[in-house]
């Protein structure tokens, strides 16, 4: 039988490859030491930690928290065994072990609002809490409730959010806010008009198909975008399926030339309308041989 062979523990290490060797464990590995020692190394290289690292808060039936860096994500996730409050109570609890580590940290936060009330109150408190972290936000609600309240409440608190993605079911309506963010996409389109692109003065802006606009708005749309000052849209992305919209009609009232782009990659049809170039407006269609994309690019 081999002769047993001793275990090397990480308090037997100098300090300097104690140092190297707990910097690179992952955030959650770290989190598992009990040792105050080892703590309280831990915590002086914290600032370098939450420079790494954007924390993702999940509220969803997922129930997760994650540290994501450019090249990885560490996920801390719990199983559905107790109520959902039990389990919004436990990561909030995480929440704060991790800013007490780590101190502040740029944040992502997934709220899945088609949930009981208690809990979507609990998290709009967090949000108003730790909202001058939270640079990232993604809303969703798909119950399509005659009464989509709460959804309204958390974007138009999330309006000048660096980025927001809402994903809302057909009926919901967002009439009268005005979005400041700097890049928004809108998951289902089926529930945006041309009053509200008006109102989106986002740096970019990306809805996804289903579009309920038809070929009138978005011809009304184009030109106003390309005229109208007050529309600070530097890039615009309208995706819509095939047969939805007539290409022809909308381009009938455009001046506009075609250009073949044999090497463009959007998977989609869409619409692209890019005003860090003179407001020039693209419209993409794929061609189902695979080899040809046809822009068709407005002056």
């Amino acid at each position: 039988m081999a002769p047993n062979v001793s275990k090397l523990r990480l308090l037997d290490l100098p300090y300097l490859p104690l140092m190297e060797v707990l910097y690179h464990m992952s955030p959650f590995e770290l989190f598992s030491i009990k040792c105050k020692y080892l703590n309280k190394i831990i915590k002086s290289f914290g600032s370098r930690i939450s420079a790494q690292y954007k924390l993702s808060v999940e509220f969803t039936s997922i129930r997760r928290i994650s540290f994501e860096s450019e090249n990885k994500s560490y996920p801390c996730r719990w199983l559905a065994k107790a109520s959902e409050l039990a389990h919004f109570q436990e990561i909030l609890k995480m929440h704060e072990k991790i800013l007490e580590t780590w101190g502040p940290m740029k944040t992502k936060a997934v709220f899945d609002l088609g949930i009981d009330k208690e809990c979507s109150s609990m998290m709009f408190e967090w949000a108003q809490k730790y909202k001058d972290s939270i640079e990232e936000v993604v809303l969703r609600d798909k119950t399509n409730s005659d009464e989509p309240t709460i959804l309204l409440k958390f974007v138009d608190f999330f309006k000048n959010c660096d980025a927001m993605h809402i994903d809302a079911g057909d009926g919901f309506q967002c009439d009268h806010i005005k979005l400041n963010n700097r890049f928004l996409k809108i998951e289902n389109g089926k529930w945006i008009t041309v009053e509200n692109l008006w109102n989106f003065q986002c740096e970019m802006i990306m809805v996804s198909s289903p579009l309920s606009l038809q070929n009138k708005e978005i011809t009304q749309f184009l030109k106003e975008w390309k005229t109208r000052a007050k529309i600070n849209s530097k890039l615009v992305c309208l995706s819509f399926v095939k047969g939805s919209l007539d290409i022809n009609k909308i381009l009938m009232s455009l001046d506009h030339f075609v250009m073949e782009v044999p090497n463009y990659a959007t998977p989609v049809r869409g619409i692209l309308m890019d005003g860090n170039d003179e407001k020039r407006v693209y419209i993409v269609e794929k061609i189902f041989d695979g080899k040809l994309i046809i822009c068709m690019m407005f002056n």
